[in-house]
């Protein structure tokens, strides 16, 4: 690919900001989305855009340990005691290693015994953004052809 110097950082300005922004729309759709038990889950969504070579990747996730839980479920036997202890203490205030242990049996027992759906809220948030993705691609697209296009440089321009 051989680009002036000019039209390079146009073309990396233009893909970082379309980038930035679908980015920073499906994080405001996940953490519009997110379940609120304290506002935790809702407070670790992050999002990073990095530059890994030639390639700009945007990425978003959540840091808490339960993160999967939430967004996957748990079927009879992937619920995790230690995991719903944590939660019982600092979602429902359990205190007490005895209290924490009955709790966290509890309810580990009843997921056995049911799970729990996922609220696929990365996943919908993903899928809902779909056009908005394609929309904002074409719409780049268009943009760069046109600033080529309306060049008074006479330099040639291979993408």
């Amino acid at each position: 690919m051989a680009i002036t110097d000019g039209w390079e950082n146009i073309i990396d300005n233009e893909i970082n900001r379309v980038t930035n922004n679908i980015v920073e729309r499906i994080e405001s759709d996940i953490e519009n989305e997110s379940p609120v038990f304290s506002g935790e889950y809702k407070r670790s969504v992050y999002a990073e855009i990095k530059n890994v070579g030639e390639q700009l990747t945007g990425r978003i996730g959540n840091s808490v340990e339960y993160a999967e839980l939430i967004e996957y479920g748990a079927n009879r036997i992937d619920a995790n005691r230690a995991i719903i202890e944590d939660w019982a203490r600092k979602r429902l205030g359990v205190s007490g290693k005895q209290e924490l242990s009955k709790t966290g049996y509890m309810i580990t027992k009843k997921l056995r015994e049911s799970g729990i759906e996922g609220k696929k809220v990365f996943y919908n948030a993903w899928i809902k953004n779909q056009a908005y993705i394609n929309e904002q691609i074409k719409k780049l697209e268009i943009k760069l052809i046109n600033k080529i296009n309306s060049s008074n440089n006479t330099e040639t321009i291979i993408i």
